[in-house]
């Protein structure tokens, strides 16, 4: 399942959701801040859902059904800077007590974040990830692809992929 959060302001009801959606998929609404997502298939399937928080709604895609994931692409389509399945780049630490922090923002180019390298190959338990945009919250980060960060700007092989890993934050780690 991916997720992300997409930022919306005004009247959060089926109509106006429904303007977000890609073409074939509508709102139907489950409680106040609570909407499932359906996709106009025959039967009919629930692709995702949708929740309002503050100034935005959280919107997951069920990625584990074939009708989820055209969801997530149409999505994607309709709305590129916010593509679920888009594809970014970045570095990862591993703290001593097993929780990751992402390393600034993620690249969508792996040149980019490749050519960054030089500042991570001197760090002990540095990692080079890949992830979709919909598989990152706060708490978590599924990545697709890991590889260890080795000296002289090395990668190591691939670590066993794709691994959810639980974030937390390296300055704060003795108050979590």
């Amino acid at each position: 399942m991916w997720s992300i959060k997409f930022p919306f302001t005004g009247q959060v009801d089926e109509k106006s959701l429904n303007s977000l959606l890609p073409v074939g998929t509508r709102t139907e609404a489950t409680d106040n801040d609570r909407f499932v997502v359906i996709m106009d298939s025959y039967p009919p399937r629930k692709v995702g859902d949708i929740c309002a928080v503050e100034e935005a709604v959280i919107i997951r895609f069920y990625t584990d059904i074939h009708e989820g994931s055209v969801f997530a692409t149409g999505f994607g389509l309709r709305h590129p800077h916010y593509n679920p399945g888009q594809i970014l780049f970045g570095y990862v630490y591993r703290t001593p007590s097993g929780l990751f922090q992402l390393d600034k923002l993620p690249s969508i180019l792996r040149s980019e974040a490749i050519s960054q390298m030089e500042n991570y190959d001197t760090a002990g338990n540095v990692y080079f990830v890949s992830f979709y945009r919909g598989g990152w919250d706060t708490e978590f980060l599924t990545v697709a692809t890991m590889q260890k960060v080795l000296p002289r700007g090395e990668l190591g092989f691939f670590e066993v992929a794709p691994v959810t890993l639980h974030l937390g934050d390296i300055e704060n780690e003795r108050t979590m």
